[in-house]
């Protein structure tokens, strides 16, 4: 099913959309008046397919901020019915948190949520400031473990989403035609079926984030905000250990945070050790289990970055497409790196 996503752009539309569903998103503001709504468009205007948003809404005395998150081609009702699950469990108060999510609208397939205020985990640490960074490594930890640790009834939750064997060799594959000089860096790679493996672990088990990058962690004072939950699910948790510990680990030319290897490495241990504290689980049982996870966190890296530049490829200069080429050699150098270690 496709959706008319536009709906959610449309000044006219929201205006008569926010009024008309007053009661629900502003039971604190009903002695005011709605005097007008700016939108702001947070993804790139060529991404047609995703529409993410920012309603600020004024009232006669304050004014308000509402997150909006569309897609054409995928229902974002089950990110909703997560979301609440969530809140109301435990989710809604103290320290670790995620935003309070308000409705889903089904013909525009959006999902409205409150912003969580603050600054993503990333821009903290492009500030460089260690003492912070290792306080926020130490609250994320906890965010995390409050999350695998939610209790759920069986069948609550379906799959988290997931990157097969198929879909690493059709990449590779299409990496190998847009960017041949790749094609010897393939040879001997790693064996795919081994992500396939490790992803059906049961004993793993739980509800997972499946993106927890640091732009989608918000530290807010002394809180953690877990935000966007388009591909949780039930997954191994130690995808989400993965995901974030493997992140201090990406190439320059992903991402160039300014710390030094051993800051990185310290920044790492600290996380799992918080964790796995926090858990009451071994350390090095986890360490040992988390090698083919961090394999699989640099694949999807490659995945996301190529497709992301072979949208656009034709549209690109030789720098950009020198710049992409670039991204995606440094990811698959690493993957190679990480398939010795193993």
């Amino acid at each position: 099913m496709r959706y008319s996503i536009e709906k959610a752009e449309d000044p006219v539309f929201i205006e008569k959309f926010f009024e008309k569903n007053f009661k629900i998103y502003f039971s604190d503001t009903k002695k005011e008046k709605i005097k007008k709504i700016e939108i702001e468009k947070k993804s790139p205007n060529w991404a047609k397919e995703t529409s993410l948003l920012r309603y600020k809404i004024f009232f006669d005395s304050k004014f308000k901020i509402i997150r909006g998150s569309a897609k054409k081609n995928r229902s974002k009702k089950k990110v909703f019915f997560l979301m609440n699950y969530l809140y109301w469990h435990g989710f809604n108060k103290g320290r670790y948190r995620i935003p309070k999510p308000l409705d889903y609208f089904e013909k525009a397939n959006l999902l409205l949520y409150q912003e969580a205020r603050g600054e993503t985990f990333s821009s903290v640490i492009a500030q460089n400031k260690l003492k912070e960074i290792e306080q926020d490594v130490k609250k994320i930890a906890r965010w995390l473990a409050k999350l695998h640790t939610t209790k759920i009834k069986g069948g609550l939750f379906e799959k988290a989403a997931f990157l097969g064997e198929k879909k690493y060799q059709k990449m590779i594959a299409d990496i190998e035609k847009i960017m041949p000089f790749l094609k010897k860096e393939f040879k001997n790679f790693i064996n795919l079926n081994l992500i396939q493996q490790v992803w059906n672990k049961k004993e793993y088990l739980s509800l997972i984030h499946n993106d927890f990058y640091p732009g989608n962690i918000i530290i807010q004072d002394s809180k953690v905000f877990g935000i966007d939950f388009d591909r949780a699910g039930i997954g191994p948790f130690l995808m989400d250990l993965a995901t974030f510990y493997g992140c201090f680990d990406f190439p320059k030319e992903i991402w160039p945070t300014g710390l030094t290897k051993n800051e990185r490495k310290k920044f790492q241990n600290l996380f799992l050790e918080v964790y796995c504290k926090k858990r009451d689980i071994q350390l090095k049982k986890i360490q040992d289990l988390l090698k083919p996870f961090l394999l699989k966190i640099f694949l999807d890296q490659i995945h996301f970055h190529f497709y992301f530049a072979k949208r656009g490829w034709r549209y690109m200069d030789k720098t950009a497409k020198n710049a992409a080429q670039r991204k995606i050699r440094a990811l698959v150098l690493t993957v190679k790196k990480l398939t010795k270690d193993l």
